[in-house]
């Protein structure tokens, strides 16, 4: 009888398990949920494990959605942990923000450039029209004058 007791104790979790796996196998999110539960009573270090291997390959986010996971599942964190996932986030945050400011200062050069680039072809085409302008000032105002030169030239022969 002692031994049938024991046997129980030692099978009905690994049964009751199954059972669970049975129920929720046409629902994967209810799977899902039932194979972490599982995973959790087995062992809650695997939580840490995998925190740590996620930090070790440079995965941030991963880290903080175990992070996430351990508050949710009630699994107790050292501090110290918690603390370099957060510093890692943060660290991940801000070489986005560095990306970002680097993304829109190319933005503001190209913008600018472009600006300059307006302004000068701006600046070429008033100057071509301004020379035009002039030249033909010049042209009307030297076919007018030897007209008026010759009259100046008799005048001055007779005076």
């Amino acid at each position: 009888m002692a031994a049938s007791a024991v046997a129980l104790a030692v099978v009905s979790p690994h049964a009751r398990d199954a059972f669970a796996v049975l129920s929720a196998q046409d629902d994967p999110a209810e799977l899902s949920d039932v194979r972490l539960n599982s995973a959790l009573r087995n062992s809650q270090k695997i939580v840490i494990e995998n925190i740590e291997a996620a930090l070790a390959a440079g995965d941030a986010d991963l880290a903080h959605s175990f992070v996430e996971l351990a508050r949710e599942r009630n699994v107790a964190l050292d501090e110290a942990l918690s603390r370099r996932v957060s510093d890692a986030v943060a660290g991940r945050g801000a070489l986005l923000l560095a990306a970002g400011a680097f993304d829109l200062s190319l933005w503001v050069s190209g913008a600018l450039f472009a600006l300059f680039s307006l302004l000068a072809s701006i600046k070429a085409t008033t100057e071509r029209l301004t020379q035009s302008w002039l030249i033909r000032k010049k042209a009307r105002r030297l076919r007018q004058q030897p007209a008026a030169q010759p009259a100046l030239a008799i005048s001055g022969a007779t005076g």
